[in-house]
């Protein structure tokens, strides 16, 4: 049983790594899964199935996703405008910009810019947009020296209870909570590997 455990595992580990490695965008659906399997609330026997439902369906979203990628091209110049947007966006995580704006900026138009940012992205421009706010915000409040009220206006929120709500609807849990570095690194992975491959087995 041993053995046939270690050779799912490394198969399992393979398929992780082959994944990553073509650098599959972590879109607002698989971080939605990824969230729930960090907070999952079962035990025991309901734990595992939960787990294992949601490992599936992680695994499900990326072979789509990858498989979406592959069959859809996208001229160089294509990948240029879009990684514009998506760099203003990053680097000016305080603004909530227009998809008019944006668009005239790379020099497109908004249905261009929609279409294209979410094939080479994985999400939408709003979505990506929020996914920044809510990444950074998370960074800050993790290092303990930042109040919330200071963390919301820092990402662009005028009010703190605006700010509150979006990231417990992001996240799935409150701003206080992000002091608790139990989620996931800068890639958005998590850390329980070793008890997933053994769900998928036990179960």
């Amino acid at each position: 049983m041993q053995r046939l455990i270690n050779s799912f595992q490394k198969k399992s580990a393979n398929l992780f790594s082959n994944l990553l490695s073509n650098n599959i965008a972590i879109n607002h659906k698989l971080r939605t899964v990824l969230n729930e399997i960090s907070n999952c609330e079962f035990d025991g026997h309901l734990k595992m199935l939960y787990l294992k439902a949601k490992i599936i369906e992680l695994l499900t979203l990326q072979f789509f996703q990858y498989e979406e990628e592959k069959t859809v091209g996208l001229k160089q110049e294509d990948i240029e405008k879009m990684t514009m947007v998506k760099a203003l966006i990053e680097s000016n995580i305080n603004e909530v910009y227009s998809l008019a704006y944006l668009a005239r900026v790379a020099g497109t138009n908004e249905q261009y810019l929609k279409k294209h940012f979410k094939i080479l992205f994985g999400s939408t421009v709003f979505g990506y947009m929020l996914a920044c706010k809510m990444e950074k915000a998370k960074e800050l409040l993790s290092t303990g020296k930042h109040k919330i009220t200071e963390v919301s206006e820092t990402v662009g929120y005028k009010h703190a209870t605006h700010f509150t709500t979006a990231f417990k609807k992001f996240f799935g849990y409150l701003p206080s909570l992000a002091k608790r570095n139990f989620m996931f690194g800068g890639c958005f992975w998590f850390n329980v590997k070793a008890e997933i491959f053994e769900v998928l087995i036990m179960v």
